[in-house]
């Protein structure tokens, strides 16, 4: 949400910038009152600003139709934004036109006056009561020794005044005026320079395919760079966070004095790490790639590691990469150093998960494809979503004996079933109780030790066998827990990787791994999860987004032109918007996270937001009676201060953001190279796209 606002800010000030820019445009040329001025911006700008405002929700509100955690996550973003650019519009239209027609006026109107006087008034109390602390004696004091200030400082001007003990130095009033009328920067010049450069263009045919040529060789060399892997591909960069967690997991069955000692020592070693304020450890709790902190079994250890200040350490995967070095050789137990990510917990950043019948061949493929993990470079905290619990007996049972006593699986299952935890048969109420109990037939009410199942005997149709003619009883793992997805076991490996390393590469090369080498037999499959699937599915809805908004987009450019091929020429720069990203991402190594999906989402509405207030220009010269060589160059000239100072604000709003915090870079830089390079291009692209598309023809 707070982002939301900070992206707001450089959106808001837009159709202010517009409005202002043209009010003063029109007025310099002293031919308008102010009023007329008010007027003649009014009649201009209220239908292209309103349509801005609109196709710049539109690229945003689709962003709602986001599922899973990320549409949880990003909700605030469509809200908030949206209703900014409403309450923008609101204000540049109706507030702040107004006050510039005032502003511009020789006089202010009594009434103006009176208001802003009382306004003024109530805000410095508001002011006072808000600021000074609530004391019935201090407020009324303040208020008069104010009074009394202004009132010996009047007294005291005056006689200065009148004495002429002041003397001011002759100012350049003119050059005062100047300042005042036209600004410190003045667009005069470089209106007039951009205007003679479409002129040349537009009038030259050389010139005008080659502008073509340019923009045509740009754009297919920046969207070349992505598949070319100069731009990478990152779901949520991490994040320089104030907490690590080591957990620490020893072999199942370590009691509980074991695992304190342990806990302990290891915790000493953890408190020599520099930039750490303290470090709390618990105690049958650890951390899962998948689900974050989880309860656990007495041979877990939880360490949660609180760092000193952002400013007074290096980062927060610096430190972890550092503790995972300390411990590169530990063998007492399995030790995972974890650092928080970016953005909502979507999952490990490697997950591949195998499903199938047997739990025991899923566990051996499980294994292999943990032995690959750990063998390559940059891949940290590699786990098993099975771990092994303490060893179960199993009894595997002669099918050939089983017959030769004429017992089936489930007689034998029954009677095993019965000796080791009984039979629930029914709930009875005891005499002298009126709660009822479970009932539950046993064959043996002592308890049972390995060394006695092998003395029981089962009765068949021939006499009592012992259990031990019908099978085999030996010791096995037993999995904690064993999960199901569509009536199959499911078992995953999960792992993470180090700074600097391309989460996507690792999944692809898992996957070829998988694919080629693991050779899962029938009836066996595999499917990649965590970041990778969340991220799969994300950028799908991003994309679904994308299609929805360029349809709203071009629909609402068609009602407002009535024309298809103007509509297309304003959709025109959101392909050149997304190409400057690319460049801009490839020189600064920036991923391409779904925060600058994002980015480039937002995008869509802002630079044709600037294409609608130049392409709305045109027609009107056009249908003003301008040639169409003057309506484009005039239209350029009159719309390049606006579109230039709307871009400017933009940028400079999001530039704090975009360098403070990696995890929303992505889409301030986004932004940020959109405006940059396609803003520029847009200014001589749309003007030669407008010339070939209306161009008169021969003969007409």
């Amino acid at each position: 949400s707070l982002f939301s606002l900070l992206l707001s800010l450089g959106l808001l000030v837009d159709d202010t910038v517009v409005v202002i820019s043209a009010m003063t445009a029109y007025f310099r040329t002293g031919k308008f009152t102010p009023l007329q001025t008010g007027l003649l911006v009014w009649r201009d700008f209220v239908v292209p600003i309103f349509t801005t405002t609109i196709t710049t929700i539109w690229a945003f509100l689709p962003l709602l139709l986001s599922t899973g955690i990320i549409g949880e996550f990003i909700k605030s973003i469509p809200i908030v934004v949206s209703t900014a650019l409403m309450g923008s519009f609101v204000v540049g239209m109706f507030i702040t036109m107004p006050v510039a027609i005032i502003l511009l006026s020789s006089s202010v109107p009594f009434r103006v006056r009176v208001f802003l006087g009382v306004f003024g008034v109530i805000m410095f109390i508001s002011v006072i009561m808000f600021a000074v602390p609530k004391n019935p004696i201090l407020v009324p004091a303040l208020l008069v020794a104010i009074a009394a200030f202004l009132f010996v400082t009047n007294l005291v001007w005056r006689k200065i005044w009148a004495r002429g003990r002041v003397r001011f130095r002759s100012l350049d009033t003119v050059r005062v005026r100047e300042v005042l009328k036209n600004g410190v920067v003045s667009f005069d010049r470089i209106n007039n320079k951009y205007k003679s450069i479409i002129e040349k263009i537009l009038t030259s045919p050389a010139n005008r395919k080659k502008a073509i040529a340019m923009v045509v060789v740009f754009s297919v060399f920046s969207f070349a760079l992505l598949p070319l892997g100069f731009v990478k591909s990152e779901f949520f960069p991490p994040a320089d966070s104030e907490l690590i967690y080591v957990s620490l997991e020893f072999p199942s069955g370590t009691n509980l004095s074991n695992t304190k000692k342990e806990a302990i020592a290891i915790l000493g070693e953890l408190a020599k790490t520099p930039h750490i304020e303290y470090i709390a450890s618990d105690i049958g709790r650890g951390f899962n790639q998948q689900e974050g902190i989880i309860g656990s079994s007495a041979n877990n250890v939880l360490f949660t590691l609180n760092l000193v200040e952002k400013g007074e350490r290096p980062t927060s995967a610096e430190i972890a990469q550092g503790i995972r070095k300390s411990f590169a050789s530990y063998n007492k137990g399995i030790l995972n150093v974890q650092e928080l990510s970016g953005g909502p917990p979507a999952g490990a950043q490697i997950q591949i998960a195998l499903l199938g019948d047997d739990i025991t061949t899923l566990d051996k493929y499980a294994t292999k494809t943990k032995d690959f993990l750990e063998s390559e470079s940059g891949v940290i905290n590699v786990e098993k979503s099975v771990k092994q619990g303490t060893s179960k007996l199993t009894f595997v049972p002669d099918k050939q004996a089983l017959l030769d006593n004429q017992l089936s699986l489930d007689q034998l299952g029954l009677w095993l079933r019965t000796y080791a935890s009984g039979i629930a048969v029914d709930e009875h109420s005891f005499p002298g109780s009126t709660e009822e109990k479970d009932l539950t037939i046993r064959l043996s009410s002592n308890p049972i030790s390995a060394q006695d199942i092998s003395l029981l005997t089962i009765p068949t149709p021939f006499g009592s066998v012992p259990v031990s003619a019908l099978g085999t009883i030996h010791l096995s793992p037993s999995p904690t827990l064993i999960t199901r997805e569509d009536g199959k076991r499911i078992l995953s490996v999960t792992a993470a990787v180090a700074p600097g390393i391309n989460v996507q590469e690792k999944n692809s090369e898992l996957e070829k791994f998988v694919d080629s080498k693991l050779k899962l037999p029938d009836g066996y499959s595999w499917k990649s999860g965590g970041i990778n699937e969340e991220n799969e599915q994300s950028v799908q809805s991003i994309f679904q987004a994308m299609v929805l908004s360029f349809i709203l987009i071009i629909i609402t450019m068609v009602i407002q032109f009535s024309s298809f091929r103007r509509a297309i020429i304003v959709m025109l720069v959101i392909p050149l918007s997304i190409s400057g990203v690319f460049i801009i991402f490839a020189l600064t190594r920036t991923p391409l996270s779904f925060p600058a999906l994002i980015g480039m989402l937002a995008l869509f509405g802002i630079v044709v937001k600037n294409s609608i207030l130049l392409v709305d220009k045109i027609v009107q010269n056009e249908k003003r009676g301008m040639k169409l060589i003057e309506a484009i160059s005039d239209a350029g000239q009159s719309r390049l201060e606006p579109i230039a100072l709307t871009s400017f604000c933009t940028i400079v709003g999001l530039i704090p953001i975009t360098l403070s915090d990696p995890l929303w870079r992505g889409l301030g830089g986004a932004i940020i190279a959109g405006l940059t390079f396609s803003g520029t291009i847009m200014l001589f692209f749309i003007p030669v796209v407008y010339y070939y598309f209306f161009k008169p023809r021969k003969g007409k």
